[in-house]
């Protein structure tokens, strides 16, 4: 593993950083959190996501660095935001290789990542949805999972008039 760190393999960095977070293999005193952050630095800056998620809770907490909430609140941001942003484009990617016709997976992912004007992060990916066709389907997909009553202060369940 060791060797792979050296490396610059960010799953290795990130084990050995957990490893130094925990003391492993050792007593309690052995757990060196500054060693442990400089690793996961190093591997969250390699595109290793549980590694920033991990930094960023150093850095809120104050573990093994000089405690700085925002930092380490907007590290954990951009983890859970590339996070998804993996998870989504595996699912878009594995539809478009599957052959699969049904875009209302992908559309969800262009309009939430694009918020609504079109896809520019995945057109590299094949999406070619135009904003308006994208404002189109958002709307219908709008209509089709929202509920269409609304809970009055006087307890009566109302239907909603268009």
């Amino acid at each position: 593993m060791a060797k792979a760190a050296i490396k610059s393999h960010a799953p290795a960095l990130y084990s050995l950083a957990v490893i130094q977070f925990n003391g492993s293999g050792g007593s309690k005193n052995d757990k060196d959190l500054r060693a442990g952050v400089a690793l996961c630095a190093r591997a969250a800056f390699l595109g290793h996501i549980d590694a920033l998620r991990e930094l960023g809770h150093c850095l809120q907490d104050g573990h093994g660095v000089p405690q700085s909430v925002a930092e380490g609140r907007r590290l954990l941001v951009q983890a859970n935001a590339r996070e998804l942003a993996s998870s989504l484009l595996a699912v878009s990617t594995s539809l478009r290789i599957s052959g699969n016709s049904n875009h209302r997976l992908h559309y969800a992912t262009c309009l939430m990542m694009s918020n609504g004007v079109g896809c520019p992060l995945l057109s590299d990916f094949g999406c070619n949805v135009p904003a308006r066709e994208a404002l189109d389907w958002k709307l219908r997909h709008k209509m089709e999972c929202s509920p269409m009553e609304q809970w009055h202060p006087d307890g009566e369940n109302v239907a909603i008039a268009d």
